[in-house]
């Protein structure tokens, strides 16, 4: 709940810079499913590299290392995160009034998991809106529909939906915009401290494990011991930690410039769940027929923008960004 909080209450503890947004109907209803949500749009939605990434709750480990040529999952064995079948009359930590079939890579997540993503299957978080699943596929109660009109990716959003308000009746909610806030600043201090020319792991592990500790994890060090001396490891980590902690607060691209990794992450076929199959059941496959756009193009030069021709011809000394 209090993650949910640092958008949904104003101005917490948490937010150190921020704007209160009087009505949430902006993002709000990008977030809802549509057909499920009288006036939902589904546009908004994480993907689903952000899903894989979000640790296992007991482990603390992040159950993704990477991906085949197929683009199945390379899986952590250490984790405890299961990809394929399903558990029965699952209880949501959160939304416990109805019992579901859950996916088992939905199965103990990290709580911020819960608080952010509704992924097919799921209760609607408001029991007096609707009690029953929300579920992504042709026939589904957010069924997928050729024409764009639904969930692609098979995973839509909670985090910004005020779960005590009915959308349906226009109650949309406020919430905050955040543009700097605590969490962010105890991440950008623990790469700091890990990228430094006179490194101090201490000092970065402590302000990751404050992270994970409001999520109810364990300690990095101990969910990954060999983490101890080991700079490059301790970097992917703390890539990962901010991954989930600062989802949808669009930073995940400014981040991926920055480390000079976008053209390795935004480049290829973009995967999703099947949500036009005909059952729940196969809408959990992996794959790329759902998205029609093509392939995700991104070169050297997209890390910086183009400078204006009109300011090239005034100052005749500056030079052209790379490749533009």
């Amino acid at each position: 709940r209090s993650y949910m909080g640092v958008t949904l209450e104003k101005w917490n503890k948490e937010v150190i810079w921020g704007q209160w947004q009087t009505d949430g109907m902006f993002i709000v209803v990008r977030c809802n499913p549509p057909k499920f949500c009288k006036t939902g749009y589904g546009g908004y939605c994480p993907s689903i590299r952000l899903v894989d990434t979000y640790p296992m709750a007991a482990s603390g480990r992040f159950p993704v290392t990477g991906y085949n040529a197929d683009g199945s999952p390379v899986i952590d064995p250490k984790s405890g995160y299961v990809e394929d079948g399903f558990k029965d009359s699952y209880k949501h930590p959160l939304d416990t009034f109805l019992l579901v079939k859950a996916h088992n890579s939905c199965v103990g997540r990290d709580a911020r998991f819960y608080a952010s993503v509704l992924a097919n299957g799921f209760p609607w978080l408001n029991p007096a809106m609707r009690k029953d699943a929300v579920t992504f596929f042709d026939g589904g109660t957010s069924s997928y529909s050729g024409s764009g009109d639904c969930v692609k990716a098979g995973y839509s959003w909670r985090r910004m939906t005020d779960p005590t308000l009915n959308t349906n009746q226009g109650n949309w909610g406020q919430l905050v915009a955040l543009i700097f806030r605590l969490g962010e600043i105890y991440l950008n201090y623990a790469e700091a401290c890990n990228e430094k020319p006179n490194r101090d792991e201490a000092e970065a592990l402590k302000y990751i494990n404050l992270i994970r500790e409001r999520s109810g994890l364990n300690k990095l060090e101990d969910a990954y011991p060999e983490v101890k001396g080991n700079k490059n490891l301790l970097r992917e980590l703390i890539q990962k930690e901010r991954m989930v902690e600062l989802a949808f607060e669009t930073l995940r691209l400014s981040d991926l410039r920055r480390w000079m990794t976008a053209k390795d992450v935004l480049n290829g076929k973009v995967w999703t769940r099947n949500v036009a199959a005909k059952n729940y059941e196969d809408s959990w496959h992996r794959t790329t027929s759902i998205w029609a756009s093509g392939d995700r193009v991104f070169t050297d030069k997209n890390y910086l923008f183009p400078i204006p021709q009109e300011q090239l011809n005034e100052m005749q000394n500056l030079t052209q960004n790379y490749g533009w």
